[in-house]
């Protein structure tokens, strides 16, 4: 499945695109896991305004690494913390940059970040809105597989929570959900629910086994 041709000019935040993302050996690479931040990257504290308060969930690093190959890794995030005054897209960009930086291996893990800026109803900024790109709609995913060249019949979402599912089940690829203590409130099911990161690589085994 490719994104629908109605999703192609949706206006989407530029993203941050890395030198992983940009290498030439990646072009080919046609499947990709689209990872939500928090929670899931990165401990779930709400809206993170520092860079400081960034800490790797236990095992993301590893289970990163073992995609590098195979699959391009794209963070999608809603940050409405820039709609709501809690900081600024230079403030975002700065905690991203350490987020790369703790993630680096040595030859990088994450192709690019995409995020939502907006809230439908909070904030009284240019980012208070109605878009396309704040998940559950699937503007970010379309966004990122229209730019890399991703089947999304061949790609995999990982969330932790219901708006990631569907968000991913919306652009039409496989989902996993990490359970955490926010209940999950959707009647649109993930195909794979794990608990830990060692589980997360068993489900992505297990579904890309089908691609």
């Amino acid at each position: 499945m490719n994104p629908p041709s109605d999703h192609l000019h949706v206006s989407i935040v530029p993203p941050v695109i890395t030198p992983l993302g940009k290498r030439e050996d990646r072009k080919n690479l046609d499947k990709a896991i689209f990872w939500d931040r928090d929670g899931v990257i990165v401990e779930d504290k709400g809206h993170i305004s520092s860079p400081d308060a960034l800490v790797l969930r236990p095992g993301i690093v590893e289970a990163l690494s073992q995609f590098r190959t195979e699959f391009r890794s794209i963070i999608v995030t809603n940050q409405s913390g820039i709609a709501r005054g809690y900081f600024n897209e230079m403030e975002l960009r700065e905690i991203h940059q350490r987020l790369l930086h703790l993630l680096d291996d040595g030859g990088g893990l994450i192709d690019a970040i995409y995020y939502c800026p907006h809230h439908p109803t909070e904030g009284t900024q240019k980012y208070t809105t109605e878009c396309e790109c704040r998940k559950p709609k699937p503007g970010l995913v379309f966004s990122a597989a229209k730019h890399f060249g991703v089947e999304l019949a061949h790609s995999i979402t990982v969330g932790d929570k219901s708006r990631d599912i569907e968000a991913g089940k919306a652009a039409g690829t496989r989902t996993i959900l990490v359970q955490s203590s926010v209940p999950y409130s959707s009647t649109s099911l993930p195909d794979r629910i794990a608990t830990q990161f060692d589980q997360v690589v068993l489900a992505i085994r297990d579904l890309s086994s089908n691609f």
